[in-house]
């Protein structure tokens, strides 16, 4: 199957780009409940990353970036938030190249791990395994909207800058707190 992977900052969406992400999030994010979304997925991206084929979008992923301290260190963290393929070109590729292209990404702008939540019951958890990321063992918390903590599990990481912080994230026994939004 023959795609392109575009990056566009988050600011500068085409009107294409904005109707692709509306149309691939119905399809493959239809059953998460609209107010876990807008409670939960807050934070603003920097980036999406985006696959063409033709003149259709087919696979996007939003990339974000944000400073954690955690264990008396301060751990830039990359996130892959919504990681999504069209139904029909699932099995082609294009996730897993759509997330090594964002891992890229987040290794350019120095981020020490990455992350993404899982839905451990769909079969893309086994996709994430094969490309390196690691189920954390433990919940992680963060702040939704209203300035609830809220504690989810599902959460893989993979080291990119820093191997030491990642070993320092995955083998801790504290949770770790996002901050502000679940990406």
């Amino acid at each position: 199957m023959n795609f392109e992977i575009v990056l566009a900052k988050a600011e500068e969406l085409t009107r294409d780009q904005e109707a692709g992400l509306t149309k691939l999030n119905k399809e493959c994010f239809g059953d998460v409940q609209p107010e876990e979304i807008t409670d939960n997925f807050i934070a603003a991206p920097f980036a999406y990353l985006f696959a063409v084929a033709g003149k259709q979008i087919i696979s996007h992923v939003a990339l974000f970036k944000r400073t954690v301290k955690f264990g008396g260190q301060n751990i830039l963290v990359g996130g892959l938030g919504g990681v999504c393929v069209a139904t029909s070109h699932r099995h082609h590729g294009v996730a897993s190249s759509m997330v090594k292209r964002a891992l890229v990404v987040l290794k350019v702008e120095l981020c020490d791990v990455a992350c993404l939540n899982v839905d451990l019951d769909k079969p893309a958890y086994h996709l994430y395994e094969k490309l390196g990321f690691t189920l954390m063992s433990r919940d992680i918390s963060f702040e939704n909207v209203r300035g609830e903590i809220v504690r989810e599990g599902g959460i893989m990481f993979i080291p990119l800058a820093s191997p030491n912080k990642y070993q320092l994230l995955m083998t801790s026994s504290k949770t770790f707190h996002y901050g502000h939004g679940y990406w």
